[in-house]
C-alpha cells in the first residue's frame, strides 16, 4: 500500500514536471517568436523614418527662407500678399507675374523684442521653378532691399 502510494506520487509529480516543461517550452517558443516580431517592427520602423525623412525634404524643396524684413511690416495684410508686393517691386517683376506662393509665414519662433533681429519668412512655392527663377534673379541683382533694409 505504502509503494503505491509513492509511486502515485511520483506519477502525479511527473505529471506535473512533463506539464511545467511543456508550459516552459511554449513560452521559450513565444518570446523567440516575439523577438522576431520585434525585429521586424524595428526594421519597419527605421524604414518608415527615412521615408519621412525624404518626405520632409522633398516637401522643403520648394521653401525659401527670408531674412531681414522687419517684424510687422506686413501692416495688417496676408504674409503671402506682402511676399508677393515685396519680391515684385524688389525684383522689378511684372505686376502680372503669378508666383504661385501657396503658404507664406514667419519663423514659428516667439516675437522678439524691439532691438532684436527679426524673425525669419518661410515661403513655400507652389513650383520648384518659381523658387528657381526667383533666387537666380535675386542673385544676379546682387540682393534685395525694402525699405533702406537689405534682404537675403
Amino acid at each position: 500500500m505504502l509503494t503505491l502510494r509513492v509511486q502515485e506520487r511520483k506519477q502525479q509529480e511527473n505529471k506535473r514536471i512533463e506539464e511545467a516543461e511543456d508550459r516552459i517550452t511554449e513560452a521559450e517558443e513565444q518570446i523567440q517568436q516575439t523577438g522576431e516580431v520585434l525585429i521586424e517592427l524595428l526594421k519597419r520602423q527605421t524604414q518608415l523614418k527615412s521615408k519621412i525623412t525624404d518626405q520632409e525634404g522633398r516637401s522643403r524643396r520648394d521653401n525659401i527662407r527670408i531674412y531681414g524684413v522687419p517684424e510687422n511690416s506686413e501692416n495688417g495684410s496676408s504674409t503671402i500678399e506682402f511676399i508677393e508686393k515685396l519680391l515684385k517691386d524688389g525684383l522689378d517683376l511684372d505686376p502680372s507675374t503669378e508666383l504661385h506662393i501657396q503658404r507664406a509665414h514667419r519663423a514659428l519662433a516667439p516675437k522678439p523684442k524691439d532691438n532684436a533681429r527679426p524673425r525669419s519668412i518661410v515661403v513655400k512655392f507652389l513650383r520648384f521653378k518659381t523658387k528657381k527663377d526667383i533666387l537666380g534673379k535675386v542673385w544676379r541683382k546682387g540682393g534685395l532691399t525694402w525699405n533702406n533694409t537689405r534682404i537675403t
